[in-house]
C-alpha cells in the first residue's frame, strides 16, 4: 500500500469517535441492499424512483449482486442511504482511468436528519473503503439541482469530471492526490466537531 494512503487511513482509524454525535455513530448501519428492500414503497425510496425511472431494475441487479451499503432508519423508514460498487474499468468507462474506482452508488439524506452529518460520515466510509481496498478512485453521478450535495462533494476534494448523457455530473474523488501532511480536519472545524453544510 502507498505510504500516502497508510498515512490517511491511520488518521481515519485515529479519529475520536466522541466528536461525532451520538444519534449518527451507533444507528449508522452497515449493511447490504437485502436489509433495506423492505422499504422499498416509502417514501424515502420512492423519491429516489422519482429521479430516477429505471430504479426498480436498477435496484434488482443490486439485490441479485448484494451489494453493500450504510444507512440510516428513523421512524420505521430509510432516512440515509449510501449504496456503493467496486467497478473494473469496462464497468465505470470514466475517461482516461484505467484503474479500478469505487462507486457510490446511492448517496442521499432525507432533509428531516439534515445536521446529523450524515452525509460527512459517508464520506468518511467511502475513503476507508477505497483505501482498505487499495483504490484510487471515488466516484458518483448527481444531477445539478442537487447542490447541497455537490457543495458537501466539493469540500471534500471531489472534482466535476464529466457529464454523462443523462445530464448527470460525474464527480470523482482522487485518494492520491491528498497531500502527505493531510489530517481529518477535512471533516472537522477547529473544536474538533463536524462541520454544518
Amino acid at each position: 500500500m502507498n505510504a500516502k494512503k497508510v498515512l490517511f487511513y491511520k488518521t481515519l482509524n485515529s479519529y475520536n469517535s466522541h466528536s461525532i454525535p451520538n444519534h449518527n455513530v451507533n444507528t449508522l448501519i452497515n449493511g447490504t441492499v437485502r436489509d433495506i428492500y423492505s422499504n422499498i414503497e416509502k417514501p424515502f425510496l420512492k423519491a429516489i424512483k422519482y429521479d430516477y425511472p429505471e430504479f426498480d431494475r436498477w435496484f434488482n441487479k443490486t439485490l441479485d449482486q448484494n451489494r453493500k451499503c450504510y444507512f440510516y432508519e428513523k421512524d420505521s423508514d430509510i432516512a440515509a442511504l449510501l449504496i456503493y460498487n467496486i467497478e473494473a474499468p469496462k464497468d465505470h468507462q470514466l475517461d482516461h482511468i484505467s484503474d479500478k474506482a469505487l462507486k457510490l452508488c446511492t448517496f442521499k439524506v432525507s432533509n428531516e436528519v439534515k445536521g446529523y452529518k450524515l452525509g460527512e460520515s459517508f464520506i468518511r466510509e467511502s475513503f476507508k473503503i477505497a483505501v482498505k481496498n487499495n483504490l484510487d478512485y471515488i466516484y458518483l453521478t448527481v444531477f445539478p439541482k442537487h447542490e447541497s450535495l455537490i457543495s458537501l462533494l466539493t469540500k471534500h476534494g471531489f472534482v466535476n469530471h464529466s457529464k454523462n448523457k443523462k445530464g448527470e455530473l460525474v464527480y470523482i474523488r482522487h485518494l492520491m492526490s491528498l497531500p502527505t501532511t493531510y489530517n481529518i480536519n477535512l471533516f472537522t472545524s477547529s473544536n474538533g466537531c463536524f462541520n454544518i453544510y
